[in-house]
């Protein structure tokens, strides 16, 4: 198919990419023009994915562009009465003005957190995860609709802690079961779009990432757990931490590590799987910033969270997941599988 003329055409301009969810790393500067962003979009894929064609496909009509904004944007469909309203407008930002209306709409807020809630979950080992499900759209609504930034709410994830049916920012502990490695690897294909946990057990097949890079990675999160919690009115789980330090004898780490967290994390030796293996520090494979051992909890995911958050794969994952979501393929398939070449 001929390339699309960008979100300006397809959903009014870089307003509804630039709204989703105020999606991309917050920043003080103010944004480029939605026009400029979408001149360029439509050049660079005229360019870079489509260099036989310089034609781009027409720009939609009013009858198809007001049920696509209002699908992407809210995930419903107009009623016949606002269709009526938007044909009949005859203001030449009308397009932009429906943009900026629906991105003000509570339901905005809510379609989104639906869609990361689904993202959260869909690989979850725990069945009973979905007891986050209800606090996490409900958290995650309000952030988007008071326009937090990306950033931030991906700050909280990593950062999370307390019980599942009061934080809904703890849904990825409550899915990976607190399971250590099951956490660094969600945390890294959600926020990254990087399957480090394929070098998990031996490098990486096929990109570059060596096994010590997903042990490292995990290493921020062996003190992190989740615990039932269980009183006469309720059942529920919590995701707690424990900082006690290191026993001075090395020993095997606890199969139920998961339930209660452990100082640091082992690399298992896979030629004695009854060792206790090698103890990794928290190094963050993108960057080779590192901590030292016996680091806290709160230091090592808060840290975790601001060098995440500012590397360039962070912003890059949530281009390509957005572009995929309202364009309907992205610019590197599967969205959580970005490959450093």
């Amino acid at each position: 198919m001929p390339a699309c003329r960008s979100l300006q055409r397809l959903l009014c301009s870089a307003a509804l990419f630039a709204g989703v969810g105020a999606m991309a790393a917050s920043a003080a500067a103010a944004p480029p023009s939605p026009a400029r962003v979408a001149a360029k979009i439509d050049r660079l894929l005229v360019e870079e994915v489509y260099p036989d064609t310089s034609v781009l496909a027409p720009e939609c009509d009013d009858e198809t562009f007001v049920r696509r904004v209002w699908l992407d944007v809210v995930g419903d469909i107009p009623t016949p009465e606002h269709v009526t309203a938007f044909l009949l407008d005859q203001r030449p930002d009308k397009r932009r003005r429906l943009v900026d209306r629906l991105l003000a709409m509570p339901q905005y807020g809510q379609n989104w957190a639906r869609y990361w809630r689904d993202v959260v979950l869909a690989r979850r080992l725990e069945d009973r995860a979905v007891l986050v499900g209800n606090p996490m759209v409900v958290e995650l609504t309000e952030q988007l609709n008071a326009g937090a930034g990306w950033d931030e709410i991906a700050a909280g994830f990593v950062t999370a802690t307390g019980d599942v049916t009061d934080s809904g920012a703890t849904a990825i502990f409550m899915a990976q079961d607190g399971q250590t490695e099951e956490t660094a690897a969600e945390v890294s294909r959600i926020f990254l779009g990087i399957q480090i946990q394929c070098a998990q057990c031996h490098n990486h097949p096929w990109d570059r990432w060596q096994r010590e890079d997903f042990h490292e990675l995990a290493a921020f999160f062996p003190r992190v757990g989740v615990r039932p919690v269980v009183t006469p009115t309720r059942r529920s789980y919590a995701v707690v931490v424990n900082d006690r330090p290191e026993p001075r004898r090395q020993r095997r780490p606890s199969v139920n590590a998961n339930r209660r967290g452990q100082a640091e994390h082992y690399m298992p030796d896979l030629e004695r799987p009854e060792d206790p293996g090698t103890r990794t520090a928290p190094r963050f494979f993108l960057t080779g910033a590192e901590l030292s051992f016996g680091t806290p909890d709160a230091q090592r995911r808060g840290q975790l969270a601001e060098w995440l958050t500012d590397t360039p794969w962070f912003a890059t994952a949530m281009v390509n997941r957005m572009w995929s979501e309202l364009v309907g393929e992205g610019f590197y398939e599967p969205v959580d599988d970005l490959g450093p070449d």
